[in-house]
């Protein structure tokens, strides 16, 4: 079998303007697990579930680290 006969036809895109949460709001809504990102026609690159996953748990990390700062007073002033 050929690729381009199991390929999508009409993959679902995103801009590269498009914020993480909304892309991984179309990939779920698609019932995807990879966005091409596409500008002018052009091919960007290819965002994976697994690159958003991780981006979430970066973002919580970050934040838990602020959060328990606060709570232990260590923040400037």
């Amino acid at each position: 079998m050929l690729v381009k006969d199991c390929m999508t036809r009409h993959p679902v895109m995103a801009p590269p303007t498009m914020m993480a949460a909304e892309a991984e709001h179309l990939m779920h809504e698609n019932r995807i697990r990879h966005l091409p990102v596409v500008e002018d026609g052009k091919l960007l690159g290819l965002i994976s579930i697994g690159d958003l996953v991780n981006w979430v748990m970066h973002s919580q990390r970050h934040t838990i680290l602020q959060l328990q700062g606060y709570i232990a007073g260590d923040y400037p002033g």
